[in-house]
Order: C-alpha cells, then sequence, then structure tokens
C-alpha cells in the first residue's frame, strides 16, 4: 500500500514538472550577445555588400528616389529583420545564424554581378527571398526543415561564388601583372608586344581566361572573364579598367 501511494506521487511530480515551462536563459546576456554580433560581424559584411555594390558601379544621372530607398533597403532590412526577431524573444543562436547566412547570401549574389554578370546576380538576390519560407516554418515549431532549407540554399549560393570570387582576386593580380610586362616591353622596345607568349603566367591555369589581347595604334587592349565569357573585364591603355557585367 505504501509503495502504490509512492509510486503514485512519484507520478504526481513527473506530470506536474512535465507542465512546466523550462527556464529561458539570461536575455540580457543574449541581448549583449546580438549587439556584439551586429557591431562586430553584420555591421562589416554590410559594408562589404555596399562597397562591392560601388565597385565599377556608376549613375549617369541621379536616380528616382524609389531607387534610393530599393538600395539602401537591402542593407537594412536584414539587420531589422534580426533585431524584430529579437524583440519577439525568438531563439538567439537562430536569429545570428539566419542573419549571418543572408548577409553572406547577399555578399555572394553582389559578386555574382563581377564573376557571372547582372543578371545571374539579379536572380541570386531574388532567391535570398526565399528565406521567408524557412522563417515562416520556425515560427510554427518546424524547426529542423527550417534549419535544413537556410542551409541548403546558403550552399547553392554561397560557396561556388566565394570560389569564384577567389579566382576574380587571382585574376585581377595577374592581369596587373601583365599590363605591368606590356608596359615593360613597350619601355624596352619602343613598342608594344605582338602578343602574350614572352609573358610567363604565375598562374598557368588562369590563361584560358585571357579573352583577347590587341594594339591598335598607340592604345592596347587587355580583357578577361570570370566564370562566363558572357561578362568581360578589361584593361584599355587609354580609358583604364572597366567591365561589362552581361
Amino acid at each position: 500500500m505504501i509503495f502504490g501511494k509512492k509510486i503514485e506521487t512519484k507520478r504526481k511530480l513527473k506530470n506536474g514538472q512535465a507542465g512546466i515551462e523550462p527556464k529561458t536563459g539570461n536575455r540580457k546576456l543574449e541581448w549583449y550577445v546580438f549587439i556584439a554580433f551586429v557591431i562586430f560581424v553584420a555591421i562589416p559584411l554590410n559594408l562589404a555588400c555596399f562597397l562591392l555594390s560601388s565597385y565599377f558601379s556608376y549613375w549617369d544621372r541621379p536616380p528616382p528616389i524609389y531607387m534610393y530607398i530599393l538600395y539602401w533597403s537591402i542593407y537594412v532590412l536584414p539587420i531589422v529583420l534580426a533585431i524584430l526577431l529579437m524583440i519577439l524573444k525568438w531563439n538567439t543562436a537562430f536569429i545570428i545564424f539566419l542573419t549571418s547566412v543572408i548577409l553572406m547570401e547577399r555578399f555572394c549574389a553582389g559578386l555574382a554581378f563581377h564573376t557571372i554578370g547582372g543578371v545571374i546576380s539579379g536572380f541570386y538576390s531574388f532567391a535570398i527571398l526565399l528565406n521567408i519560407i524557412p522563417i515562416i516554418l520556425y515560427s510554427v515549431k518546424f524547426r529542423r526543415i527550417a534549419v535544413a532549407l537556410i542551409l541548403a540554399l546558403a550552399f547553392l549560393l554561397i560557396p561556388y561564388n566565394l570560389f569564384l570570387g577567389y579566382r576574380f582576386i587571382q585574376l585581377q593580380k595577374e592581369t596587373k601583372a601583365i599590363v605591368e610586362y606590356v608596359y615593360e616591353i613597350k619601355a624596352q622596345t619602343g613598342s608594344y608586344p605582338k602578343d602574350l607568349s614572352g609573358y610567363e603566367f604565375k598562374n598557368p591555369h588562369l590563361q584560358k581566361h585571357i579573352q583577347r589581347y590587341d594594339i591598335r595604334g598607340n592604345e592596347f587592349t587587355l580583357s578577361y572573364y570570370v566564370g562566363t565569357t558572357g561578362t568581360s573585364h578589361w584593361y584599355n591603355s587609354a580609358g583604364g579598367w572597366d567591365y561589362y557585367p552581361d
């Protein structure tokens, strides 16, 4: 009889504990972590996105006001969303994870403009909006599926574009060395070299990315592509460096 009462008492205690919500962590500390993330990670990533989008970009005339609003919303919205989710007391680790992924995807979309072209870059920018699906799923407690979808989209957008970004850096260094070589030959012989056969590539695998080298009068042009031949970066001795995205 006593043994039966003990079992029943334990069962009541167990049922009572099951109804108690688990204690949340130190919310003040979580806010400190989040603020540190915004200052040391989110803002620098946003700045990198801005600098990348400003590279080779210019306006022929002042753009309409809605273009300014659209342009700056790209940088402001991810951080605003993160702050809103923090106010709503979402999981801090998830917020930092989601914001980091979105900002990296934004950076890669900007990078794609210089490596694959404007059309693909625009497609990537649109694809970033698909993160709204895992956000909705996370809000209705399908958290593992939400995280899996975020990772899947990140895998499609980030690694390849970072690889192309690395190739872009290599090609910039290589082509600058080629331009120096061409000017050096001009200084020694009085004329530009007819071709690049005398130049020794520091990265031979990049040679196939050189699109053309030609001479017209007292000018020469050197062009290269990064991810697709539909794009072209070039140096012209009269006009300097320029880029055609599509």
